[in-house]
Formats: C-alpha cells, structure tokens, sequence
C-alpha cells in the first residue's frame, strides 16, 4: 500500500511473492513468539475495535512518519553519529521517551501484580538472545519491525492500555515487514558473511560481467563515515 501513496517509503522491488519465498517462515515464527510470549493466547481474542484501531495506527505510523525527512534514518551508532541531524536527535528523543514511558508503566503493572520477575527475565533473556550477540558490530541495524518484536512481546498485560500498546507494536511489526522485508540485524555484514560462506561468488561474477575488481565488503567506521553500511 505504501508504495501507491505518493511520497512514502517502500522497496520498489519487494513484492508479495519475495515476501513468501525469503520471509514467510521467519514472520509465522516471530508472529507465533509473540503470541505466546506476548500471552495473547490468554485473551478473548483481538477483534475488538479497541484493538484493531491501535494495530491500524502502528501499521501506518511508520511510513506516515517516514515522510518527514529528517526521520528518515536508522536507529544504529553509525546513523547516530554519520547522519542524524539536530531534528532527528530531537524526534528520536521524543519517540525513545514514549517507548521508555510505555515499558515503565509495564514494570510497575508488573510489580503491583506480582508479575515482576517474569517480565524482567523475559526481558533480559530476549536482549541476551536476539540483541547483544550483534549490538557491539559496526553493520548493527536496528530494524523497526525488530523493535517492535521485541516491545509486543513485553506488553502483554490485561488493562486496555497494555492491550493497545501491544497492537500498536504488532503493527508497527507488519509495517516493516510488508514495506521493507525481515532484513537482518547486521545487513551489509550478513550479506558479506553468507556470499563467502555459501561461495555464492556474486563478486566474481560482478567482475566477469563489468570487467573491474570486484567490490570488497568494508566494514562501517562510524569514527570517519565510511564503509559499507545499510541504507
């Protein structure tokens, strides 16, 4: 849809059938993580409107705010500190204090039921698991459909404020899974990693084809802004 909306983001060469040869297994997956880490299996169910506006607003939001052009970057160091601007410093502050207000109301829900240790350990067990093996690499990207994963898994309370948290995640998970694909955390670096391993020879084959050197993955440097980083 993004992509018949003039001016908004999308990969013009994603489609449907791409989705489902590299992505589908990977999204059932997450989607089926979410569903029972995020507890939504204890829940009556989520067609309810209180429940499909949040995941309709989360489903748009990232593209709708993907038109300001100062928000149109990644959350990583390199970004942080080759590309943001003063605004983007300022939006990111503002979206990074929803999301902390969000989870802070989240853990003190936790503790007045009691539910505190579980949380905190699903918390710190997901960071453990799917975060710091790959944080500290230079190629780090944090993809919004990760964090979104990771937020929708963690509201996962009764209250209707929680239960709206929770699918205005879930779409903003769809979001970028739809618009941009499950691209990995450490993109150009993964790319280079599996080109090697598999010996799928793609820059030998750029060499034949264009008769020049093929081109040699570099690892981002955020210190100078150069290397070969996600865009």
């Amino acid at each position: 849809m993004s992509c018949s909306i003039p001016g908004w983001s999308c990969e013009e060469k994603y489609n449907m059938s791409l989705f489902f040869l590299h992505f589908w297994g990977a999204f059932s997956v997450d989607l089926l993580v979410i569903f029972l880490v995020g507890r939504m299996h204890t829940r009556r169910g989520v067609d309810q409107l209180s429940l499909i506006l949040p995941c309709l607003l989360g489903s748009i939001y990232p593209s709708a705010v993907d038109e300001l052009r100062f928000a149109r970057v990644s959350l990583s160091l390199f970004e942080m500190y080759c590309r943001w601007s003063i605004a983007t410093w300022l939006f990111a502050s503002v979206e990074l204090l929803l999301v902390a207000a969000a989870l802070f109301a989240h853990f003190i829900h936790a503790r007045r039921t009691g539910r505190l240790s579980t949380l905190l350990s699903d918390a710190i067990l997901g960071f453990l698991l799917f975060l710091f093996p790959q944080i500290a690499d230079p190629a780090f990207h944090l993809h919004h459909w990760f964090v979104a994963w990771l937020v929708a898994m963690l509201a996962r309370f009764e209250p209707y404020w929680s239960r709206g948290t929770q699918m205005f995640f879930v779409g903003y998970y769809i979001n970028g899974i739809a618009v941009y694909g499950r691209d990995p955390l450490l993109a150009c670096a993964n790319v280079a990693f599996l080109n090697t391993k598999m010996g799928c020879g793609i820059g030998e084959m750029n060499n034949a084809t264009n008769n020049s050197h093929p081109h040699v993955y570099v690892p981002p440097n955020l210190w100078n802004c150069t290397g070969d980083y996600a865009r």
